[in-house]
């Protein structure tokens, strides 16, 4: 079963549009400062990272004309998530300590 579209209130929508104009208006030689401020903004105003083909899709939708790979988002990406995600715990059992055996 297909996965539903993404949808976006009308001022979430116009912020995530508007967080790839600045970035790229903000860094307009260097790709993975771009990204970087560009996921910043985006998790600012959506708090969510998404996959690459979406941001490379609000890219295109906000008239951003440079195309960085998907690879090079996906690093970006990776990034992004370092630092505004929470790190899953385990809901069961504890976690280990160094020097016990699990």
């Amino acid at each position: 079963m297909a996965r539903s579209a993404l949808q976006f209130d009308d001022a979430t929508y116009a912020a995530l549009l508007g967080a790839a104009r600045d970035a790229d208006a903000a860094h307009p030689h260097n790709n993975p400062a771009f990204l970087d401020a560009f996921l910043a903004d985006a998790w600012k105003a959506a708090r969510r990272i998404y996959g690459a083909q979406t941001y490379l899709r609000f890219m295109a939708q906000a008239g951003v004309t440079r195309r960085p790979s998907a690879g090079t988002v996906q690093k970006a990406i990776v990034r992004a998530r370092s630092m505004y995600e929470v790190p899953v715990i385990p809901a069961f059992g504890g976690i280990p300590v160094a020097g016990q055996s699990v």
